[in-house]
């Protein structure tokens, strides 16, 4: 069958029903394990050591995944940044960074050049910024820096510019990633009892969640027209206690979510809209008895997940409905795990990070590595329902509408929809965004196929949905 015969089918209404290809990695107890987001269930587990796996990261190229393992204090082994395959159902350790450092935060720098981990000494007087080079196989250790005791950290998604939040001197570190080793720029203050950070998918904005009092929280946020001088934009108030869990921006900026207590009362998970002129709480969903110590947003934000305790019950990940963000609801979707699952991250094939502003060239990123050489077909949709039914219980997260037919029929606009994925199964599509006013605000998805003759249909991945927002 010739190619362009195979890339129609790809995209064509056949067979029936299920669920679309996004992934979520996340550590419990000695172990780490990559779940299906559309159904709950385990694809691969792994053991990465005797300690507690606490932080995860998953690579660019979508091969590797980043594990922090620690004792906790309680079995003596040597604390490591922990490297797993991603492609095998095994997750096999196939490096351990770092040792002896006990590693909390990570993040692979937007690009998937190098990847940037914090570890506090035990003194908690000064940090070891670990840089990690992930273009070899395996990532290995490229350089590190000593800091001041770093509480979080977060990158811009042009991979510029990093900043670190200081808790001891009230202060947030810039960092210049255009320079190896990096190097500090700036700093500017901040509230004190700063907890987690996140900067959103555009880079237009840098949010914190702060103690106040008490009983009272803030969410500080920073707007970052220029990175290397972020300018406070707002404090939005909030009746419950800060929590050390990084908020989740939803990949279209149009909220952020984070997590609260009050007390030992049950806590939120509360939805924030930053990027308003007025940055507003736009709402707090009552979390029952649990002790929340993840989250994770959907590459589509329709949905997040939370890693949770639970008093008197089983650890689980629990789902949240976000498909309207002015009423979040949870699911009865439960995952129950023995051991209490920490930080998590949902990941799919198809990815995408900066902004997409009218007039400009924007890329989408495919990552199979599992299917090198493979042809591959890209669309794009408005919604992502009732979806492409294409055999074996499988559905493309896109709606037949006009922008489906147009991102298959302008191939000047939609650059590389087509084509085969590279030796690593690696491709860069690019939607070039007409310079129209009226397109500010569209969201839209882009998802896609990997053929494969020796799968139902011919068809082999089926990606995630990536939401885009044009600004």
């Amino acid at each position: 069958m010739k190619h362009s015969v195979c890339i129609a089918l790809a995209i064509a209404f056949v067979a029936a029903g299920g669920a679309a290809q996004e992934k979520i990695l996340v550590g419990h107890g000695p172990s780490v394990e990559l779940i299906d987001a559309g159904t709950l269930t385990t694809l691969a587990s792994g053991q990465v050591g005797p300690g507690n796996t606490i932080g995860v990261a998953v690579s660019e190229d979508r091969r590797y995944g980043l594990v922090t393992e620690d004792s906790g204090g309680r079995i003596p082994t040597s604390p490591s940044l922990v490297v797993v395959d991603l492609t095998q159902s095994t997750l096999p350790v196939v490096a351990r960074l770092a040792p002896g450092l006990a590693v909390r935060r990570m993040r692979v720098v937007p690009g998937g050049q190098i990847a940037l981990a914090t570890a506090n000494d035990m003194t908690l007087t000064k940090a070891t910024v670990v840089v990690i080079d992930m273009t070899t196989s395996p990532p290995q250790v490229l350089t590190s820096l000593t800091t001041g005791v770093v509480g979080d950290f977060d990158v811009t998604p042009d991979g510029k510019t990093a900043y670190l939040t200081a808790p001891a001197s009230s202060s947030l570190t810039i960092l210049d990633l255009t320079q190896s080793p990096p190097t500090t720029v700036g700093s500017i203050p901040t509230p004190t009892n700063t907890a987690a950070i996140r900067v959103s998918p555009d880079g237009r904005r840098l949010v914190a969640m702060h103690q106040t009092n008490a009983f009272t929280t803030a969410m500080r946020v920073w707007d970052l027209a220029n990175p290397r001088q972020p300018q406070t934009v707002a404090d939005v108030p909030v009746a419950a206690e800060a929590s050390a869990v990084r908020p989740a921006f939803d990949p279209g900026n149009r909220f952020v979510a984070t997590v609260a207590t009050v007390s030992l009362n049950p806590g939120f998970v509360m939805l924030f809209d930053a990027h308003a002129a007025t940055p507003a709480n736009l709402f707090m969903l009552p979390a029952g008895a649990f002790v929340m110590q993840g989250l994770t947003v959907t590459r589509d934000g329709n949905r997040a997940f939370l890693a949770v305790t639970e008093r008197h019950l089983p650890a689980s990940i629990r789902e949240v409905d976000l498909r309207n963000p002015s009423a979040p609801a949870f699911t009865n979707r439960v995952m129950l795990r023995f051991f209490p699952p920490y930080e998590l991250v949902a990941f799919g094939a198809v990815h995408s990070t900066g902004p997409v502003t009218i007039g400009s060239s924007h890329p989408v990123r495919l990552s199979v590595p599992t299917r090198p050489g493979a042809s591959y077909a890209m669309a794009a949709s408005l919604g992502t329902a009732p979806g492409i039914p294409v055999g074996a219980g499988r559905t493309v997260p896109l709606a037949p509408d006009a922008l489906f037919a147009a991102s298959r029929a302008l191939p000047a606009v939609f650059q590389n929809f087509t084509g085969v994925l590279d030796g690593r199964g690696q491709a860069v599509a690019t939607i070039r965004v007409p310079a129209t006013p009226a397109l500010r605000g569209l969201s839209f998805f882009v998802a896609a196929v990997v053929l494969d003759p020796a799968q139902p249909q011919g068809i082999g991945t089926v990606s995630n949905a990536e939401r885009l927002r044009i600004r």
